[in-house]
């Protein structure tokens, strides 16, 4: 009677690759872990993008250009990602928008008016309400006349607007970590070649 037994073991040519980008051995690993954080980061911000956006209205790509703005550098033994976007942090971290070269905001209330802005209209009325008025949305909205005499809001308006924290913006930390082990384990295949 004989047998054989195989071993089959996934994890310490991980934790090799780890040691070696830890101790700085080789700067190939860390430049090819660098590179594979990044790209786990733009392809999250790539399929971001594919979602449409809550009003139904013309994309913006708003998320693709996030992922055009990331980047990745080496710096010693530390490995840095970043995105070079104005919007991106602010959903991450959430925070509070005012207006900078106007009095208020304007929000989208449309489909037609998401990546607009209201001056591309031309023909749009300002109206504000009584900041005391029950179930006011905002100040104000930009509404337009159409032939039949109908008033539609375009935009509100508003002094602010709160960003929610979302946490999803970017990959789970895991997920980096995995694709920059991936990335530094295909490197040094490629060097042991």
């Amino acid at each position: 009677m004989s047998f054989t037994v195989s071993v089959d073991d996934q994890v310490t040519p991980a934790i090799n690759v780890l040691e070696r980008l830890i101790s700085g051995q080789d700067p190939t690993l860390r430049e090819a872990a660098a590179q594979g954080a990044a790209d786990e980061v733009r392809s999250h911000l790539e399929k971001r993008d594919r979602k449409p956006n809550a009003l139904g209205g013309r994309r913006t790509h708003y998320w693709n250009d996030a992922a055009a703005q990331t980047f990745h550098e080496v710096k010693g033994d530390d490995i840095r990602v970043g995105i070079d976007h104005p919007g991106a942090a602010l959903h991450y971290h959430g925070g509070t928008i005012r207006p900078k070269r106007a009095k208020f905001l304007t929000i989208p209330a449309v489909a037609e008016a998401h990546g607009r802005t209201a001056r591309q209209f031309g023909n749009l009325v300002p109206i504000f309400f009584d900041k005391d008025t029950p179930g006011a949305r905002s100040f104000g909205a930009l509404i337009e006349h159409n032939d039949g005499g109908d008033i539609n809001v375009i935009y509100w308006l508003t002094k602010r607007a709160e960003i929610p924290e979302d946490k999803t913006v970017l990959p789970k930390d895991a997920d980096i970590v995995n694709a920059a082990i991936d990335a530094a384990e295909d490197a040094l295949e490629a060097i042991n070649e």
